[in-house]
């Protein structure tokens, strides 16, 4: 794991290089050379940018792990958290509290269902500046309660900050979610460049996120990682590839998580197909986790 003397302080992005054009390389022939850590259970989910679906697919992702894994879900997004409204709750303690020193991380996790829940805040004026040592203590406390669960999900916020990576340089797995839309790709890169510039040794893997069509989620992957192999020197691991599907943003509106309210044998096919990739992300991290406890025997 990290040590705390290992978070750094962000002073600029720059500008990212030109995503090259489309390469001959298959998707089934990318090796990952990720350096695993110990253990591998601290999910952080991440985008370059907003709007991306994150939220949606790290909440609906957890979901699909919890129906055989113990899990602990913490919404990081901070000051624009959504995952209370997603599940139409409303927390009487946050992980602002935490963060303000009002009480240790233990006594924010509401424990009603599988998974358990540290909710955030949105919009709080007074929310408190995270310094490199304090985001080094949260994942400090986190480590002493990680042996109760299977997996810890962190919904991140998106965006480059300080805050973000040095949350991302602690997590075990970063999950980073794009779209194919060109721009989100760009972001996408520049996160995976601030995170090889920061020296992160967590294991890195990608969602294309809202494809038209496999094919197309296919090769924005290939683009991103054509320009990480040449640029970065760092193959990409591809984790899935979701396509978009209007009617479940009606789970959204509704307040219900799409993965509680339809199930494989639903007769929409639209449905079907949406639960059967988002439950492949899931087998998924189940499937690196295992890797990663061969690969330390």
């Amino acid at each position: 794991m990290n040590s705390p003397g290992k978070y750094v302080q962000i002073q600029s992005a720059g500008q990212a290089q030109r995503v090259i054009e489309l390469s001959n390389l298959r998707v089934d022939q990318i090796n990952p050379e990720n350096q695993f850590r110990d253990k591998l259970k601290i999910i952080a989910f991440s985008s370059g940018k907003g709007g991306t679906g994150k939220s949606f697919l790290s909440l609906n992702t957890a979901l699909a792990l919890s129906k055989n894994k113990k899990l602990l879900f913490i919404d990081l997004d901070l000051n624009l958290s959504n995952i209370h409204l997603m599940l139409n709750t409303i927390p009487k303690k946050t992980i602002c509290d935490y963060f303000e020193k009002k009480g240790p991380l233990s006594d924010l996790i509401s424990k009603t269902d599988n998974p358990h829940f540290i909710f955030g805040e949105s919009g709080n004026l007074k929310h408190p500046n995270l310094s490199d040592n304090i985001i080094a203590n949260f994942f400090a406390d986190l480590h002493e309660i990680e042996s109760e669960y299977d997996f810890i999900i962190l919904d991140i916020g998106s965006g480059i900050g300080v805050n973000v990576i040095n949350f991302l340089i602690g997590s075990d797995v970063n999950i980073i979610v794009a779209t194919p839309e060109p721009t989100s790709i760009m972001d996408a890169y520049v996160v995976l460049k601030i995170l090889k510039a920061s020296s992160c040794k967590g294991y890195k893997t990608l969602v294309i996120n809202k494809c038209s069509t496999l094919a197309e989620g296919k090769n924005a992957f290939i683009n991103l990682n054509s320009a990480s192999s040449k640029f970065l020197k760092e193959k990409l691991n591809l984790l899935g590839l979701i396509q978009y599907n209007r009617e479940i943003t009606q789970t959204i509106i509704d307040q219900t998580p799409f993965m509680k309210k339809y199930s494989l044998t639903d007769e929409n096919d639209n449905f079907s197909k949406s639960i059967s990739q988002i439950s492949k992300l899931a087998a998924g991290l189940v499937e690196i986790q295992q890797m990663a406890n061969i690969h330390q025997r």
